[in-house]
């Protein structure tokens, strides 16, 4: 099956592989609350927030040569606002560095220069489509029509970009099944396979702005199943949402400029758990905290929660995820970072 290249198998192996010598090689980086969209299950509901993170600092760690992959992902619009000066300025950083990066996006706002980084294949997008409609776009992304259509277009635009390379592409669509698009998400998911672009198929969460819709959009396991199974014709074997790398790989830095973690498991991301996440700040990302130091930091927040990891995981066995959260199933996740960590006990 095709996949989506920040996310692939390989990647994702070349990732662990550093880890498992205590080597983080993803930044993961919120660029902050700005957005122009209120969708309907947002886990991003502070549009006020502006990102306090030095793009110097940034690029400090990136001339260590550790560094392969930047991750922009969670809070805010990367191409909106203040946003996409932080963007353009870290792209053109990755490209000094000989560094990737994966973006997350609703994609308002596609200029020549990020055309042209998608072209050279530094910067890979993982971009939001619930709907190739107006109206329904409109609907759920709490826009106008004539926002919605500029919507559709960027979109439109971004897949006229896909390049397939050694059975990967650079794009993905996010698609979040709901009890507004369920009709539309198996012909969208065959538009978009049928594109060579990945489709990336996550449960909704409830968190965030999400709460306040929840029981409304929420679909049953049992529908849920069902467009697993169509999809499953699709793809032409089991549909399974892979593991983002940067969930175990990364050190993640918020908005804030604080490096957090997933208080309960230590992990990097706090947006893979199908439920309201809880951040821990282990320190600020200042110009005083060395690589060395924030690694062992990270490490060692994440050996003091291993046991309660791995009882957790044993009392999930029987859950019945469909999909997964933002980063993949959440089980088959834990797992590999379980075995991953005990290597380096």
């Amino acid at each position: 099956m095709m996949e989506y290249f920040p996310w692939s198998a390989t990647v994702l192996s070349e990732c662990l592989a550093e880890y498992k010598l205590g080597r983080f090689s993803v930044l993961d980086i919120e660029l902050g609350g700005e957005c122009n969209f209120t969708c309907i299950y947002c886990d991003s509901p502070d549009r006020k927030r502006k990102c306090k993170i030095s793009v110097s600092n940034v690029e400090r760690f990136l001339r260590s040569g550790q560094f392969k992959w930047i991750h922009i992902c969670g809070l805010g619009e990367p191409t909106f606002g203040y946003n996409y000066e932080l963007l353009i300025a870290i792209l053109k950083i990755c490209e000094k560095y000989g560094v990737k990066c994966n973006m997350f996006s609703n994609v308002f706002n596609l200029t020549d220069d990020l055309v042209e980084y998608v072209e050279r294949e530094i910067l890979y997008v993982l971009f939001k489509i619930d709907t190739l409609s107006n109206t329904y776009a409109a609907n759920i992304y709490g826009i106008d029509a004539v926002q919605a259509q500029h919507q559709i277009e960027n979109i439109k635009k971004l897949i006229r970009l896909v390049k397939i390379r050694d059975g990967c592409t650079n794009l993905a669509a996010s698609l979040v099944p709901t009890n507004i698009n369920r009709p539309i998400i198996v012909p969208l998911v065959r538009n978009m396979y049928d594109s060579n672009i990945f489709p990336m198929i996550g449960d909704l969460e409830n968190s965030g702005r999400g709460r306040e819709h929840f029981d409304a959009l929420n679909l049953s396991n049992e529908k849920l199943e069902q467009l697993k199974h169509d999809i499953n014709t699709i793809v032409g074997d089991e549909y399974i949402v892979p593991q983002c790398p940067a969930v175990i790989s990364s050190i993640h830095i918020s908005a804030d400029n604080d490096v957090v973690v997933d208080e309960y498991s230590g992990l990097s991301c706090n947006w893979f758990w199908l439920e309201e996440p809880k951040l821990k700040t282990l320190f600020k990302f200042t110009e005083d905290i060395s690589l060395e130091e924030a690694t062992s930091r990270l490490l060692q927040y994440r050996q003091s929660r291993f046991d309660d990891v791995e009882d957790w995981l044993l009392q999930q066995k029987d859950s019945n995820i469909i999909f997964g959260g933002c980063g993949g199933n959440i089980l088959a996740l834990l797992e590999t970072y379980l075995d991953v960590q005990r290597g380096m006990m």
